[in-house]
């Protein structure tokens, strides 16, 4: 099931980061397992929340007074990848891009074979990590090879973006509201 949550905060007041923690607070039915969080200001940096079971001494009680541009929240229900490696918002390697992920992706592991013949390597086994790579690699055009049910979101730092998208039924939910203070 999951839960994500996110905010692009136009103005980088510190506030927001708390606004962030109580949005997925309101997730915590959808995601029992894992709690994450992602605040970016000049590189992102990942936070582990209270229901956490990775241990790190980045945690989100410590920065809600951060200011940021923008930040993602994720409640987990491991289904796909049980271990800490599937822990959301993944960033890749560069510290480029970010995902925060709801569904599933029922062909991943057909994707994430074409794409390690294209040399990229993963880290866990999870959907979420492979929806990311193609989208480094094939940009928007990468919601063509996708089959499933899904919503997320991806910080993008080279396009200076945040690419957001949903299964095209509409079965994971992808709701937003937007002010002259924040998306």
């Amino acid at each position: 099931m999951c839960g994500i949550a996110g905010i692009i905060n136009f103005k980088n007041e510190e506030k927001h980061s708390i606004n962030l923690k109580e949005m997925a607070n309101a997730l915590k039915h959808r995601g029992p397992d894992d709690e994450g969080f992602m605040l970016f200001s000049k590189k992102p940096t990942i936070f582990f929340g209270d229901d956490s079971k990775v241990k790190n001494s980045s945690h989100i009680n410590t920065a809600t007074r951060l200011p940021f541009k923008v930040g993602f929240g994720f409640r987990q229900l491991k289904i796909i990848d049980l271990s800490n490696k599937s822990h959301q918002p993944i960033i890749d390697q560069s510290e480029k891009y970010c995902i925060i992920f709801n569904g599933e992706l029922y062909n991943y592991k057909e994707i994430r074979k074409e794409l390690k013949l294209l040399n990229y390597n993963f880290k866990s086994d999870s959907d979420t990590e492979v929806v990311l790579k193609a989208y480094i690699e094939w940009g928007a055009k990468a919601l063509e090879k996708f089959n499933g049910m899904f919503a997320f979101a991806i910080l993008d730092t080279v396009k200076n973006n945040v690419f957001f998208a949903r299964d095209r039924m509409g079965i994971k939910p992808f709701y937003f509201f937007r002010n002259n203070h924040y998306f």
